[in-house]
Formats: structure tokens, sequence, C-alpha cells
């Protein structure tokens, strides 16, 4: 990308809302470019050897998607079950030796959530390879020995969750009544078992009425304190995915009821519940009893995370960008502080103690220690400002119209190793007194997914 240096600069002139080029004034230039710093470099931990090798067969899936830590052991989730992956491994890593171990391979496509109930790990089978009306469920080891539990007929198993002694499972299931679960071939449902997994029944079921193809589903489930919480997804075939019809059902002492609230988070997304929320990559909402209301801001940023991480009080999020990734932290969920820039692309984050790991394409783990994360994102980008110097404006003239042509004039273009990132207007300009002759100067402000970024220009009121 070219510096300020070698642009044709000029400047504008304002009068009565017409924009006409003049020649530049001596002494008012664009501020420069603003050079990158390198982000620090994690270094190589391990490999799931299962993702590396649909790596190495040119297939889907071999990012590590998921990380959970129990005890020494660092277990990771990976696959693609739209592109039909597996069977898939579950391997875990010990964080201080760095050794692998495979605890069995489910003949499954994918590994994507990895939960912990009372100190034992849930997977659930997102995309078995069975028959729709065959028995598919989860992995676990709450007995001490990993095994797969074959629970229950299921199409999709996308999330397990568990309150007191009863487990739920959540997805899609074959219609198994017309007369009681409608004309849908398949259902939105959730199972649950209060026996340990033996027997179970469904709990709760939604359908579209319209649907063909397997497209009703619950697609995630969230346990705050004793309340579940579970989202169905129907009529997206009819609706598309954007306009699908969203419901979010709580279970509650053995009773359901439904949100008055809009839908939390939209389909299928990365979510943890932290400090009484439901914490999604999207969004997060305050639970306060039937309202979810509360709306998942990063510090103003347009921040969607890759992958979150809950590590006692803390929260931690990476956001995947291009060829670098920003390590955010949260203490309540819903405001959240960048900790660093790093190199690499990395999709999912796991923390113990001071050592953040970090998931990345073809099953690799590296590591990094917390204090290396000095460098922010906002210094890892390069940043050109518009190439118009000055502004010139008519005395008298409407301080909505000046701020229009800043607003339409200068940009900021951010890039990275040579890449276009991100081009944007400023999102605020601070007011110019057009009543006095005389150079004032305007303060242009950018808020983009890299950083909050300003700039300064010259408004001569003639």
């Amino acid at each position: 990308m070219p510096s300020p240096s070698s642009r044709a600069h000029s400047r504008l002139a304002v009068g009565g809302g017409a924009l006409v080029a003049a020649a530049l004034l001596g002494g008012l230039v664009v501020p420069p470019a603003t050079a990158a710093t390198a982000a620090p470099v994690p270094s190589s931990f391990a490999v799931n050897s299962g993702a590396k090798a649909l790596a190495d067969a040119g297939k889907a899936g071999s990012s590590i998607t998921e990380m959970q830590v129990l005890g020494d052991e660092l277990y990771t989730g990976y696959g693609d079950w739209t592109q039909n992956s597996g069977p898939t491994d579950l391997i875990s890593v010990n964080m201080t030796t760095g050794s692998a171990t495979k605890h069995l391979t489910v003949d499954g496509e994918a590994f994507d959530k990895l939960r912990i109930y009372d100190g034992a790990i849930y997977v659930p089978d997102i995309d078995p390879k069975v028959s729709w009306t065959a028995n598919a469920g989860y992995a676990t080891n709450v007995n001490g020995a990993w095994q797969y539990n074959a629970a229950t007929p299921f199409v999709h198993v996308l999330d397990v969750a568990k309150i007191g002694k009863t487990l739920f499972l959540a997805g899609s299931i074959v219609n198994p009544d017309k007369r009681l679960y409608g004309p849908n071939n398949t259902i939105a449902a959730i199972k649950s078992s209060t026996d340990g997994g033996k027997t179970w029944k469904i709990e709760k079921a939604r359908w579209s009425g319209t649907e063909t193809d397997e497209l009703d589903r619950y697609y995630w489930l969230s346990v705050v304190g004793d309340t579940l919480y579970a989202q169905a997804e129907v009529d997206r075939e009819t609706l598309t995915a954007a306009k699908a019809t969203r419901a979010t059902d709580v279970w509650r002492n053995g009773s359901w009821s439904t949100t008055s609230a809009p839908p939390l988070i939209n389909a299928y997304q990365e979510l943890e519940t932290f400090a009484g929320r439901i914490v999604s990559d999207q969004s997060s909402r305050v639970l306060a009893g039937s309202n979810p209301v509360e709306k998942h801001l990063a510090n103003g940023l347009q921040t969607q995370m890759t992958d979150i991480f809950i590590d006692g009080a803390t929260a931690y999020a990476v956001k995947r960008l291009t060829g670098f990734s920003t390590v955010y932290t949260s203490t309540n969920g819903r405001d959240w502080t960048e900790l660093g820039a790093v190199q690499g692309n990395y999709t999912s984050i796991a923390v113990k103690g001071s050592t953040l790991f970090l998931g990345a394409a073809a099953g690799k783990i590296d590591r990094i220690d917390r204090s290396a994360l000095t460098v922010k994102t906002a210094d890892v980008v390069d940043r050109v400002f518009a190439n118009t110097a000055s502004l010139v404006v008519k005395k008298g003239t409407k301080s909505a119209v000046v701020a229009n042509a800043l607003r339409t004039t200068y940009t900021v273009e951010v890039s990275y190793a040579g890449t276009r990132l991100y081009v944007t207007y400023p999102t605020t300009v601070s007011a110019v007194d057009t009543k006095r002759a005389g150079t004032q100067v305007a303060t242009l402000t950018y808020s983009t997914p890299y950083g909050v970024f300003t700039q300064r220009v010259n408004v001569i009121v003639q």
C-alpha cells in the first residue's frame, strides 16, 4: 500500500454544501501512515494426530475448534460435520509433558463441544455416522474411564447438559409420532435421562410444519445455576438461515417455559456460561428471570470472537483475524479488554495458570505466556488515512454540512502484511464553529475491528 507521501494531496472547499477541489496550503499534511509492530509468536506445543491426518489427506475439519482443561490434561476437539469428516479421535495432551493420549475413537464427524459437569467431561456426537433411527449419544469419562454412550436415537446430538442428576441431550430426531409432533419427518428435540443415561424420554420438541430436510434443530443448551436454557431453530428451510424462527425454552425444577425476549443467539454458536450470563462468540445476555436482554459489546469494537474459554473468575476469548489473532479477557462476560495480539490464525483457546494454549489448523496447538502479550491489535496493523489534507469551509456553513463532508471524505485504511483488511469512514466527528474565521482542528474517530483510531483534520473557515 503506498504511503501518504506518494499520494497526490488536495484540499476541499465547502460552501453551501458544494465541494470544490483546491490547492494544498503549505504545512497542512495528512498524518503519516503508522508503522506496524510485530506481535509475539507463540511456540509449538503439541499436535492432535487425528486432526493432522485430515489435513494431510486434504480433508476439511483439521482445525482445533474447541479445547477444555481437566486436571493437567488439555482435551481437544476437531472435525467438520458440514463436510462429513470422521471417524473422530478424542485426544488429550498433558500440559506438563506435552504427551498425547487417544482415549477413544467415535464413528462421528466432529467433536465441537467439550462440556464439564461435576468433574467429568461430556462430548456430544454432533453428527453420528449411523442410521437416523439408530442410537447415538456422547462420549464421557463420568465413571473414571472413557466410554461412548449410544444413548437414544438422534439424527444430530448438538449439545449436552446436566443439572443435578438429570442429563439432557439436544439436537434433532426422527419424528416418533406425527399425531403428537406434527407432520415433519424430523423435529427439534431435547431428551432427558435421570438414571445416568440408561433410559431417555422426550422433554421438549419443536417443529415448523414445513421442514423436509432435517433442519429443525435445538442447537445449544446452557446451564445457569439450576436453570437450563435451550434454543430451537425451525423454518430454516423455507425462510433461510437469516430468517429462521428461533425460540428460547427454559427448564427449571422440571417445568418448561419460553422466554418473551428475542432469541438469544443465532444458530450454532460457541457459547459458555460465565458470571450468570450466557456468553457467546456472537453476543451475551444477562439472565434475569426470563428476560435475557443485555447485548454484548467488546469495548465498542465490532468484535465477534472465534472461541471462548472460562478459567475461574476470568473469561478468555480469541478472535482470528488475517495473519494474526487477538486475545481478550473479561470478568463479567459483557465487558471485554484486549490482552494483546499474537501472530498466527488461531481457532480456539484454553488457559491454565499464566499459559495460553491456542488451537490452529492441521491439529496444531501452540502456547504462550500471558505476560508476553504486550502488543495490541492497533499496533499490529498499518493505518493510512485519506489523501485529503484539509477542508476549506465558507463562514456560516451549516455545521451538519461540514460534519457530513468530513464523514464522507476521510477514510482510514487498515492493512496487514500488505493486505488491505478494512476501509471505513469516521464514526464520530468533533464539532467545528463556522461562525468565526480561522483554522480549526476537527478530530475524526474510527471504530474498527482492529482498534479505535483518530486523526486530526485542519478545517479552514473563510
